[in-house]
């Protein structure tokens, strides 16, 4: 079989390769004058409607100036501004966020700081809704071989890694109760669910958070609170979970940011599956090349408590992410992860030593601006996953390919 060791070097190179091209065009992309006589008249008629108070009229001259030229902190702040105007904060934040990772002139950084504030202290009910379809050459997740060895035993298997098609669901509703200018209240529901044709494959997750967030000018903010959640699988009530989160933001120099999340939670499972306690914690931090172009790096630890030694162990891994916006509309995206995952015991009737797994992954996202189904643009992610394990029943590799749509444009 294929193993990790030759995975990781071809993925690792394909990412850097990746990464000079984009850097390349980010370097280029301010030299583009194609277009420039055009944007300027573009320019002038957006900001005459805004003087005018039509951000609505405004909003198609903004997201064709953003377009061209998506490296433009002006074009993309108005943007932000007006789609701010229009309630669709959900837009907004995403060129807002774009903006903070961004070298800005201390004016800037203010202006996007304030409205950062502005949005995060309204007091509204906001929702979402996205799903795609996504066809896996190994929709389980498990070996392919129809027949392993276990402690030197050969054994058929009734149940292999198999081609599916599932659809994705994600939907949510939020709502911030504004108590001072600092000072919040928050509350979400998220549904998230993996729809089949096959029951064994349906996994469906409905979580509600409740807590309370301090805000700092928009350079800072931190949000506590309570965890209650449970998780259907095979169409069956499989757990209930409690826990508390803890998440920390904040600007770091002039064109980062850090953020930094802690759950702690216990899952109760309903079946005959023992107890679970968690602790995940997850460190990241975003570098702006420019408007358009962003890398992400983070690192994650997740420690699980069961009496179920084949389930209690640690987790760790890394994840390297670019995002670039190309004049014209098309917007990439290209990650890399590497996880570990160590049990602390087995299970001695099946095997004879603890599970250790080696999971990489690497995808490609790509949608258009200006290529829109409603208020979505349609999006495409192309990826492969190697799981390099010494349990036979979970070394796989796994292709896919998800057709699903986005808001971040």
């Amino acid at each position: 079989m294929m193993r990790l060791t030759h995975l990781w070097p071809k993925a690792f190179r394909l990412w850097a390769a990746s990464i000079l091209i984009l850097l390349q065009l980010t370097t280029g992309a301010s030299a583009l004058g194609e277009y420039q006589r055009s944007n300027d008249t573009v320019w002038e008629t957006a900001l005459a409607l805004l003087n005018k108070r039509q951000p609505a009229q405004a909003l198609p001259h903004l997201e064709q100036l953003v377009t061209r030229d998506p490296a433009n902190i002006d074009y993309r702040f108005e943007l932000a501004l007006t789609l701010f105007k229009l309630g669709q904060d959900s837009r907004a934040k995403h060129h807002l966020s774009l903006l903070k990772a961004t070298h800005l002139t201390p004016g800037a950084r203010s202006a996007v700081d304030q409205l950062s504030v502005q949005i995060d202290g309204r007091n509204k009910l906001t929702g979402y809704f996205t799903f795609g379809i996504l066809p896996e050459t190994n929709v389980g997740k498990l070996t392919e071989n129809e027949i392993i060895n276990i402690g030197g035993i050969p054994f058929q298997l009734n149940a292999v890694g198999k081609p599916g098609v599932s659809v994705k669901v994600n939907a949510g509703v939020a709502y911030n109760q504004k108590f001072t200018d600092k000072l919040q209240a928050k509350y979400r529901l998220d549904l998230s669910s993996q729809l089949n044709n096959d029951k064994a494959y349906r996994d469906t997750s409905l979580i509600a958070r409740a807590g309370l967030a301090s805000l700092a000018r928009g350079r800072s903010s931190v949000e506590s609170g309570l965890i209650l959640g449970r998780r259907w699988l095979a169409g069956n009530p499989y757990s209930n979970t409690t826990g508390a989160y803890l998440a920390y933001s904040k600007q770091a120099g002039t064109n980062g940011r850090i953020n930094f999340d802690l759950n702690l939670a216990q899952t109760r499972h309903l079946g005959k599956a023992p107890d679970n306690n968690i602790a995940y914690a997850k460190l990241a931090y975003t570098h702006g090349i420019s408007a358009n172009a962003q890398i992400t790096v983070s690192v994650f630890h997740q420690h699980t408590n069961s009496t179920d030694v084949s389930v209690a162990g640690q987790s760790f891994g890394a994840k390297i992410s670019s995002v670039y916006a190309f004049p014209g509309g098309l917007v990439a995206g290209l990650s890399l992860s590497q996880a570990v995952d160590r049990r602390d015991g087995f299970n001695p009737v099946f095997f004879t030593e603890a599970r250790k797994d080696n999971k990489t992954k690497l995808d490609l996202s790509l949608h258009h601006r200006n290529f829109r189904i409603g208020a979505f643009a349609p999006q495409l992610i192309i990826g492969i996953e190697r799981n390099s394990s010494n349990n036979a029943l979970v070394d796989y590799t796994n292709k896919y390919m998800s057709i699903g749509f986005t808001r971040k444009f």
